[in-house]
């Protein structure tokens, strides 16, 4: 009879914990503590494990690539970024970023390049109109976490971008708002999250029985603040008291229009943002927002693709977007 090969299971019945644990002792790729993390490799030593040479080559695979939008630093991408990368770092893998600037033919190409470096243990897609069969089959062998739609199949990691809205206007009524606008970017309006958000307003009127009244005020493309300011005008004089904001520029524009109009936030006029970044706690009031806890977001996303790469269990996790109360949001002036 052969000699019995020394397994995670050995070292885990010898120490008294888990293989997850012993795992991610010998990998790094978690965060356990230094007393537990020298039992195992102690033990790992004393029964003379041998690592096999499929650990070994991923062991030697320690760059989490990740694939996100180029020519376009905005805030919150900026802040995505930084949480992904500390997360990573914090794993013990190397992060490194793919920009793409568009998606056109020679993307296919890129991510087969992508793949065929052997140093490369998994790939991070923030891109939603990148298709995930796609990057499944340009990946090759590479374990991938696909998780910027809702409602993608291949990911167990799945953010509920479609409750900000809910949240928002939740938030707002129970102020006592009653007309609210939602201004957006007209380059979105026919992305499938606009859409959505479009039937989450009218949905959300109809369930308070057309009471509560909510308009679109659409940003022209070439984001002229001559072209936006007479429509923020408009709202006003039509008796918006408040006001959601797509995005951090758009949330700036609202904040110079209404500094210009010596009008007062949140005393005149309310409003809440879509985006959690830096710059929300830096604006004259702090800026209300819904968002997504990119911290949070992060540490599913890269716990999940790294469990793929063990060959472990996945977990699902919804990620929902969060109420951040800060002081542009009060009672509609009498």
């Amino acid at each position: 009879m052969g000699k019995h090969k020394i397994t995670l299971a050995d070292i885990a019945a010898a120490v008294g914990c888990s293989k997850a644990t012993v795992s991610y002792a010998l990998t790094r790729t978690r965060s356990i503590s230094e007393p537990m993390r020298k039992q195992i490799l102690q033990a790992a030593e004393r029964l003379h494990y041998q690592p096999s040479e499929n650990r070994r080559l991923k062991n030697q695979r320690k760059i989490i690539a990740l694939i996100m939008r180029g020519n376009r630093p905005m805030t919150n991408d900026s802040d995505l970024r930084d949480a992904f990368n500390q997360e990573v770092l914090d794993r013990g893998y190397i992060p490194q970023f793919f920009f793409f600037p568009d998606l056109n033919d020679s993307v296919k190409t890129i991510l087969a390049g992508i793949a065929s470096q052997h140093e490369i243990a998994g790939i991070i897609n923030f891109l939603p109109e990148l298709e995930s069969l796609d990057l499944l089959r340009c990946s090759k062998q590479i374990p991938s976490v696909i998780y910027a739609r809702e409602n993608c199949m291949l990911s167990p990691v799945r953010p509920q971008y479609s409750l900000r809205m809910q949240i928002a206007l939740n938030e707002l009524v129970r102020h006592g708002h009653r007309n609210i606008f939602f201004l957006v970017d007209s380059a979105t309006e026919k992305k499938a999250a606009m859409q959505k958000n479009l039937q989450d307003i009218r949905q959300f009127c109809i369930r308070h029985q057309n009471q509560v009244r909510v308009s679109l005020v659409w940003h022209p493309e070439e984001r002229d603040k001559d072209a936006l300011f007479p429509k923020l005008d408009a709202a006003r004089q039509e008796g918006h008291t408040a006001a959601i904001t797509w995005n951090g520029f758009l949330t700036t524009m609202f904040y110079q229009w209404a500094y210009q109009r010596g009008l007062r936030i949140p005393d005149d006029i309310s409003v809440i943002g879509f985006e959690d970044s830096a710059f929300a706690d830096g604006m004259a009031p702090e800026l209300t927002t819904v968002s997504l806890a990119q911290k949070a977001l992060a540490f599913y996303t890269v716990d999940t693709l790294l469990r793929k790469i063990n060959g472990e269990k996945e977990q699902e996790f919804l990620i929902p977007p969060q109420l951040q109360m800060r002081n542009s949001v009060a009672a509609p002036a009498e």
